[in-house]
């Protein structure tokens, strides 16, 4: 029984740290957006609006109200879900958000995935052989990578392993030479599998040529799947 309670409280405590630590983080981008320079109804607009337009968008967002109601309107959007329309896209940002989470989750799978592939093994061993050799190369090297900058780091790596190696690509999803449809947000192994089977031998993911990109979205154009089907082949295509 004491062990359930204190599972409860826990929970609770938990729960309302977080349910906190939102309400701040949302009064603090309200906060942000007010002490902003500029007009919000002038940016909403577009630069080339109308004097008329402006007040228009003004009217229209809720910012000719008092800071507190505009406070208390912004607060049950976003518990109603409603994060506004992006004035980027002209689009939802759930939309945009819904977008591009595939290709986050994506890249936290596989940083995460990594991660624990190098980290488990590596402490592992470095317990097993303590102040080994093994264990103080890894104390000197996770001590150096902790103390660099991380934007710094990365932009090493991306140079590294981007440029010079070429490993992974420096921006994007998709290996070199590689140009597949979005259908999902997140790219399958099967693509470019499906390219390096069925299509030119010169579409190699370290080159890019012609051939290997008219074969492949005219491959990928005739499925829904974003596969290239064996029966869908017709004589000289993909």
């Amino acid at each position: 029984m004491l062990a359930l309670r204190a599972c409860a409280w826990f929970l609770a405590r938990r729960t309302g740290l977080t349910l906190l630590t939102l309400w701040g983080l949302a009064s603090l981008v309200f906060l942000m957006i007010k002490l902003m320079p500029g007009d919000e109804a002038q940016m909403a607009a577009g630069a080339d609006a109308s004097a008329a337009q402006v007040e228009a968008v003004r009217e229209r967002l809720g910012l000719d109200a008092p800071a507190v109601m505009q406070y208390l309107g912004f607060l049950g959007r976003l518990l109603h879900g409603d994060l506004g329309t992006s004035t980027v896209t002209l689009q939802p940002v759930l939309s945009d958000l819904a977008r591009v989470l595939p290709a986050t989750l994506e890249l936290v799978v596989i940083a995460m995935a990594l991660n624990l592939l190098v980290a488990i093994p590596a402490g592992i061993v470095a317990a097993y052989r303590q102040n080994g050799v093994f264990d103080m190369t890894g104390r000197v090297t996770a001590i150096m990578l902790g103390g660099m900058p991380a934007f710094w780091l990365a932009l090493v790596l991306q140079y590294v392993l981007g440029s010079v190696w070429r490993v992974v690509p420096i921006s994007g999803q998709q290996s070199y030479g590689m140009s597949s449809p979005v259908v999902t947000g997140a790219p399958t192994p099967s693509i470019t599998s499906c390219c390096r089977r069925r299509c030119s031998p010169r579409c190699s993911p370290r080159r890019s040529s012609a051939p290997c990109a008219s074969c492949c979205s005219a491959c990928f154009g005739r499925t829904s799947s974003s596969r290239c089907a064996p029966r869908a082949r017709a004589p000289g295509t993909c």
